[in-house]
């Protein structure tokens, strides 16, 4: 039992041995060999790409059409002043009409941003968010980065909404009245073990807990 358990042992440390040599103790030769062998691939790949792109934009124009994106674009373009910079994106004129008729502005999913959205939010808000801009989300549950959403954007207010004597304010809504505790408990066990900043992009901690709160559940 023990040349066998030893054989089996050696046979799959060889097959580590191998793939760590084979793709983590590379030259850079070889790196620089598998760069030269893709680069006519990826140039006719970037060439269909471009083609792709052209002749959807003639076809929308044909058919007087729009996408999402082109309309988060478009708007872009609206209110931003012909001033602005990519770092320093200025309100037009326009923009600042809206500031004027907006009191307030509520955004759900706002963990789903993007960036486009996001300046599009500091235009139409002049910036000024603390009182007049309303944001509800979870970064659990953000699942359009293929839109390029951005969840450091909800992170980096939860984080800045959490300090004292800080502009805004973060209420959790923790409080769960929908699930039994049984549910409840799993989920919050398991996500402790699985989340984290390396890996989520956020600490599950304690206020980040789902509480159950619905003790109807405990009568049936």
């Amino acid at each position: 039992k023990k040349e066998k358990a030893k054989k089996i042992r050696d046979g799959y440390k060889k097959r580590w041995n191998d793939v760590r040599d084979e793709w983590f103790s590379r030259s850079l030769t070889s790196y620089l060999k598998d760069m030269q062998d893709l680069h006519p691939v990826m140039e006719q790949l970037a060439a269909i790409v471009k083609d792709f792109k052209e002749r959807y934009e003639q076809l929308k124009k044909e058919k007087a059409i729009v996408d999402f994106s082109d309309l988060e674009h478009y708007c872009l373009q609206i209110l931003l002043d012909e001033d602005s910079t990519p770092d320093q994106p200025l309100p037009s004129k326009v923009a600042e009409g809206f500031h004027k008729q907006f009191s307030e502005v509520l955004i759900d999913e706002y963990q789903d941003t993007n960036l486009v959205q996001e300046t599009l939010l500091r235009l139409l808000t002049d910036g000024q968010e603390a009182g007049h801009l309303f944001m509800v989300g979870d970064v659990k549950q953000s699942i359009y980065r293929f839109r390029h959403a951005e969840p450091s954007l909800f992170l980096n207010k939860y984080k800045a909404y959490g300090i004292q004597d800080q502009p805004g304010e973060r209420i959790d809504l923790a409080r769960n009245f929908r699930s039994r505790k049984q549910v409840l408990d799993a989920t919050n066990y398991i996500f402790r073990q699985v989340l984290d900043e390396e890996v989520g992009e956020m600490e599950y901690e304690k206020e980040a807990e789902l509480i159950y709160s619905n003790k109807i559940y405990d009568e049936l």
